[in-house]
């Protein structure tokens, strides 16, 4: 190899590894940024449109979840045995022009469809993203996952607002081209021309390993194998408690207006814990990366708990802030340490098999969490119950995660 080529090898070592973080920073930012995020403007008035209820209407965010839920074995094996930036640049080519599609739609039945499609595309784009990041980084992972995971805070805030103005001026099929044209171009470029499974198929090593004496060896037990353990069982149970938690950010403006002190501020709430997702997903992959995933992941249960308490006990608007900005926490914990749990508990080499068993599990809770948490309101008849409930679950969640500690110790 000449200087020159040297040279220019250390150039692409030194960044290629970031332009894989932005790739992924697109992707959940696309993903869960606009799809997840922005989705919610949409149902009151396309609900009038379409002469349904909103229940009705919301039906296909269901669909959604159970698509994607189901449709990970097949996502597993795309991954295992095709070129991964090709399933990655088609999954987010179909996102991006099923979200444009919307525009033309006037059938209720078309938004189910496009809820099963989208699904379909979620269940390649956002379980990859943690393969990526740990494939690509053996240092600083938790950093750069909480970097990838901002994205979704970010794009949500800045799109929630373009989106709106856009469906105040124009209209909401407009608002859905503007979406869909975003999509294409924050997620298909990088995809086909960036994105690599591993950085020795760029002829690279991961970011990280030069620093390291010798290269750990490639371990990891199958997931037939991991499901006989507790600790798989353990580690399903505290997936779902987080996943059902993320969802009751959906609820914080409802929440504000049946508190008398919350009302006047009760639509800033959900903006409160787009910005709490935004710093929580910063704080706690730094803190991974300084004190180590358990420490990290006991202090987010306690923090998300403290939210909980705040929104129960609090009597002011501060507090109603403090809960809010708190409850981006879950989206957190999901998003950078569960990966990286998976990954400690039953190692790399089948990584992507067991963590997309562990996705289930994420989709299916995620869908199903609004219905749990409005359910346990109408049946005690108050957000006290739900907020309790949610305390609850965030201790419950601290409770198994200890359990789990102290089976890895005992081996």
């Amino acid at each position: 190899m000449t200087n020159r080529e040297e040279r220019k090898k250390r150039r692409l070592q030194a960044i290629y590894p970031w332009l894989i973080v932005l790739s992924c920073f697109c992707l959940q930012g696309g993903v869960l940024g606009i799809i997840h995020c922005c989705r919610g403007m949409f149902f009151d008035i396309l609900a009038e449109e379409l002469e349904v209820s909103l229940s009705a209407l919301t039906g296909y965010v269901s669909v959604y979840g159970i698509t994607s839920a189901l449709a990970m074995p097949l996502a597993d094996r795309m991954v295992e045995h095709w070129k991964i930036q090709y399933v990655i640049g088609i999954s987010a080519a179909v996102m991006a022009l099923s979200q444009f599609a919307q525009a033309f739609f006037d059938r209720l039945w078309q938004w189910y469809a496009v809820g099963a499609v989208q699904g379909l595309c979620y269940t390649v784009l956002i379980p990859t993203v943690p393969l990526l990041l740990q494939n690509w980084f053996r240092e600083k992972q938790g950093m750069v996952l909480g970097i990838a995971g901002a994205s979704s805070g970010m794009v949500g805030a800045v799109m929630n607002a373009v989106g709106n103005r856009i469906m105040d001026v124009w209209g909401w099929r407009a608002c859905y081209m503007v979406l869909g044209a975003v999509l294409l171009v924050m997620m298909v470029p990088l995809s086909f021309l960036v994105v690599r499974k591993t950085p020795e198929e760029a002829g690279l090593k991961p970011y990280g390993e030069k620093r390291r004496e010798e290269k750990e060896p490639l371990w990891g037990i199958p997931l037939k194998q991991a499901a006989r353990t507790a600790r798989f069982w353990l580690l399903m149970a505290v997936t779902a408690i987080i996943c059902y938690l993320t969802c009751f950010n959906q609820l914080l403006k409802d929440f504000g207006m049946s508190r008398e002190q919350l009302v006047p501020v009760a639509g800033s709430l959900t903006i409160m814990a787009m910005v709490g997702n935004i710093a929580i997903k910063l704080l706690i992959g730094r803190m991974n990366d300084r004190w180590g995933m358990y420490p990290s992941f006991a202090f987010g249960l306690l923090l998300i708990g403290t939210g909980f308490a705040f929104l129960l006990f609090g009597n002011s608007p501060l507090a109603g802030f403090a809960g809010a900005f708190i409850m981006g926490g879950p989206m957190s914990l999901s998003v950078i340490l569960l990966p990286i749990w998976t990954m400690r508990l039953f190692g790399r080499k089948y990584y992507f098999h067991i963590f997309s068993a562990v996705s289930m599990a994420v989709n299916f809770f995620a869908a199903f969490g609004y219905l749990l948490f409005t359910g346990v309101h109408d049946l005690f008849g108050g957000y006290d119950a739900a907020l309790v409930f949610g305390l609850g679950s965030a201790l419950a969640a601290l409770g198994l995660l200890l359990w789990v500690n102290l089976l890895e110790k005992r081996t």
